[in-house]
């Protein structure tokens, strides 16, 4: 494959599954990753509640900005996720922890085709990385003329500056986890 690498497998995201699913009130708590941005793809869609925002890249109001004030309520609930999240971070040589968001799409949803803008064109200072929860066959990931169906339990990677998009022709809510990491040599 050209754009989608594989970076982890084996996986065990039962537990997480399970801990999301007891805890219903956690979906669209925060609106940090949407708010005032109505160009987003999820905000244009109406999927702007349909995310669990465990961990952004920006302090809330009232808190000094550094990165150890990123997390938020639901990252110390979903201890599931915290595993997952250290593991892949052991994994990839991660320097510093960024954004981190559970979706969900529902069947026959979309994301459309769009890029993730990098500031002042300079290369991203985190990449993006995607664990799928909950994936049936019929869900595609689709990254320049390049499809891949992200198999639950595994961890990928791809550069999300080229354009992307996600279609669920499956009969099931999909749910996966996006991880934003620097890794060591991004800042060498």
């Amino acid at each position: 494959m050209k754009y989608f690498t594989q970076v982890m497998s084996e996986i065990y995201v039962t537990p997480l599954l399970r801990q999301i699913k007891s805890h219903p009130e956690l979906w669209g708590k925060y609106s940090t990753w949407t708010e005032g941005k109505p160009e987003t793809v999820l905000s244009q869609m109406g999927m702007a509640n349909n995310y669990i925002e465990l961990r952004y890249n920006k302090s809330p109001e009232g808190m000094p900005a550094h990165p150890m004030n990123w997390n938020r309520e639901p990252f110390h609930i979903l201890t599931e996720a915290q595993k997952i999240v250290f593991d892949l971070m052991a994994a990839v040589q991660g320097e510093i922890l960024g954004r981190i968001i559970i979706s969900k799409m529902k069947p026959g949803e979309v994301i459309k085709p769009h890029v993730h803008i990098v500031q002042f064109n300079q290369p991203p200072i985190f990449e993006t990385y995607q664990i799928p929860l909950q994936v049936e066959h019929g869900v595609v990931f689709a990254c320049g003329n390049e499809v891949c169906y992200m198999k639950p339990g595994t961890a990928w990677t791809f550069p999300n500056q080229i354009e992307h998009s996600v279609y669920n022709d499956s009969l099931l809510d999909r749910i996966s986890m996006m991880i934003d990491i620097r890794p060591f040599s991004k800042g060498q």
